[in-house]
């Protein structure tokens, strides 16, 4: 499997497309950056930030209302990852830690509309309806598969919104690995980082495309989930030190829209778990029904 294709997406009509926290322009919140973030002895805490041109990657440390404070790991490692999980090729979790606490010079205060995407990849693999309230909802029994495909942008970017739009949103709970994954097996041997993603959707689309007598088909997802703009992706990643099948399912994901809230959920109330979503992948062998503007 291609790097492409390391991004699962997990809750959809929730997106295994891959911390957390999304956001719908300036009205809708998730739980916000002032929140805090995992305490290094559970949980390394990852941005990116362009810095004269060039990718660095960050370990945070603390964060404020508008700021971060964070370790320039690059510049401290001499090595400048695609993603921030590569970092993790050259350093073990426990020597980054030592990092964090031990180099005050690479320390930076950077202002969090500065921070960059923590995904880079178009291509991510979604489950849909992967909560049992969103299939109620949805009037379908089980997740299904679909490709999510745009491009991140920052988790505070608007959108310009077509006014025949029916536009709808949801904060999905996001995963990455550390290396291609090429069989459901490899897995077992890989650490995670976990993300939030703001998963849009142009209903109007949808409804035109999908297969109504049989929606978890998948027709039409990727077009009204895959338009320009519609992965805001959260500012972090978050990559659990110990058993991160365990983490992910006391991870909540919220999301309010002018104070009213919209989803409240945790991790451990999918469906389908993360290797059930791996598993699945595999026996499709990464096709379906599908088209994405008219290419399948």
């Amino acid at each position: 499997m291609d790097k492409n294709r390391r991004a699962f997406a997990t809750s959809l009509l929730a997106t295994l497309c891959l911390t957390v926290f999304a956001f719908l322009g300036s009205n809708a919140t998730g739980a916000t950056a002032g929140d805090g973030i995992a305490p290094l002895s559970e949980a390394l805490t990852l941005a990116r930030i362009d810095k004269d041109g060039q990718i660095h990657t960050l370990a945070i440390v603390d964060v404020t209302e508008e700021k971060v404070a964070a370790l320039d790991l690059s510049s401290a490692l001499g090595r400048y990852p695609d993603l921030p999980l590569d970092i993790l090729e050259w350093k073990e979790l426990d020597e980054i830690a030592n990092l964090i606490e031990t180099s005050p010079e690479n320390m930076l205060s950077v202002d969090k509309r500065d921070l960059l995407p923590v995904a880079t990849r178009r291509q991510n693999i979604a489950a849909g309806t992967n909560y049992v309230e969103h299939g109620e909802e949805a009037s379908i029994d089980t997740p299904f598969l679909f490709p999510k495909i745009a491009a991140p942008t920052p988790f505070d970017s608007p959108l310009a919104a077509d006014p025949d739009w029916l536009l709808d949103y949801e904060v999905e709970l996001a995963v990455v690995f550390d290396r291609d994954i090429q069989t459901a097996n490899d897995i077992r041997f890989a650490r995670a980082g976990f993300f939030l993603v703001n998963d849009f959707t142009e209903r109007a689309t949808l409804l035109r495309e999908a297969d109504l007598s049989d929606p978890s088909a998948g027709h039409g997802f990727a077009n009204a989930k895959g338009k320009e703009g519609f992965m805001p992706t959260g500012p972090w990643m978050v990559v659990p030190r110990g058993d991160w099948r365990e983490a992910y399912k006391s991870m909540r994901i919220e999301l309010s829209v002018n104070g009213e809230e919209r989803q409240n959920e945790t991790g451990d109330a999918m469906i389908w778990d993360i290797d059930t979503i791996v598993t699945q992948v595999f026996k499709t062998n990464g096709e379906g029904p599908w088209q994405h503007e008219g290419t399948p």
